[in-house]
């Protein structure tokens, strides 16, 4: 049992973590265009980075749910990838200004600046994931137990 559960967690870690990666570069790839155009209004430029903003949070969340699928109901898979989705930005929040420390001390202990930002990609991407791991593994794990209850 202990063996199963180690294995599901590891893999709900890599689904979370391959999902945080991945809206990550959306949010970088989409940012590309928007940044080029500075002189569109502020009226235009809000809605834009709303979506920019939501769109790949909105392709992982459906993306995890088609992968959870198989090990889970309709139900508590959909629960996850919810979970995943309203977590996303509050993970991306505390991420990102604490990526500064990764990056610096990876910059430091390496003497060559690039690094610095390596650390600081590497770090937000880490952080990003395990912050989001843990509601994501929390409804999960509510879900099941309620699904267990329902039927018993």
């Amino acid at each position: 049992m202990t063996r199963s559960l180690v294995r599901t967690t590891y893999r709900l870690f890599a689904i979370v973590g391959a999902a945080t990666t991945a809206t990550y570069f959306g949010l970088v790839f989409a940012s590309v265009p928007l940044l080029q155009k500075l002189t569109l209004p502020r009226l235009v430029q809000v809605p834009m980075q709303a979506v920019m903003v939501l769109t790949p949070i909105g392709v992982a969340a459906w993306w995890i749910f088609k992968k959870l699928r198989p090990n889970y109901s309709a139900r508590t898979a959909r629960k996850g990838a919810l979970a995943f989705g309203v977590f996303t930005p509050v993970s991306w929040g505390v991420a990102f200004p604490l990526s500064t420390l990764s990056g610096a001390a990876l910059g430091d202990w390496a003497g060559i600046h690039f690094f610095g930002l390596v650390g600081a990609f590497v770090g937000v991407v880490i952080m990003a994931a395990l912050l989001s791991l843990v509601p994501c593994a929390f409804t999960l794990w509510i879900a099941r137990h309620d699904d267990d209850a329902d039927q018993a």
